[in-house]
């Protein structure tokens, strides 16, 4: 399997797709593969990105947004299972969760934070800036600064402080190349 990213390799593409087919509803996902196509990077010389974000990431279905921090070992991202069109609204679905990664020479550590069912009507705001993940936001990307906003409000805690400057992000959609599932009983 080849990510074209300069952020994911295929340990991470794998573990993003674990996350993505964890069962719901006692439906176990069998045979799910899925392809990351690459479709936007920030890049903060340009100015700032967020109309060419939404050009190139609007109606493309789900997708993955990942960072790297600045001066650090860490990714953060989140997974958006609907879409970014949208005019300053909110979608809901139980199925969006954020993640850290820690990479070093010897392992990998990671975390998902999924949203909470009462809250699922704010997973992803859709407007005409970045990416948001969560009414706090609990994640925002703000490319004209390239500064992540955190403040846990509806998905688990992923990163310690509320802001850190990031290198640039990345958009991935989800194609999904397979799809079967059965219900236990």
């Amino acid at each position: 399997m080849l990510v074209d990213s300069e952020l994911i390799n295929k340990n991470i593409a794998l573990k993003l797709m674990r996350w993505i087919d964890e069962p719901i509803d006692d439906k176990i996902p069998i045979g799910f593969g899925y392809y990351f196509k690459f479709l936007f990077r920030s890049n903060n010389s340009d100015g700032p990105s967020f109309e060419k974000f939404h050009k190139k990431c609007d109606n493309k279905g789900a997708t993955i947004v990942v960072a790297k921090i600045s001066n650090s070992n860490k990714l953060v991202g989140g997974y958006n299972p609907l879409d970014w069109k949208g005019d300053n609204e909110w979608k809901q679905t139980t199925d969006s969760f954020l993640f850290r990664f820690e990479l070093d020479s010897c392992r990998m550590k990671a975390k998902v934070s999924r949203i909470s069912n009462h809250a699922s009507g704010f997973a992803i705001c859709c407007n005409s800036d970045e990416p948001s993940f969560g009414e706090g936001p609990d994640l925002h990307f703000s490319d004209s600064i390239n500064i992540l906003k955190s403040k846990t409000k509806f998905y688990s805690k992923i990163l310690s402080v509320s802001s850190l400057k990031f290198s640039y992000y990345e958009v991935f959609q989800v194609v999904r190349s397979f799809t079967e599932s059965f219900t236990q009983g």
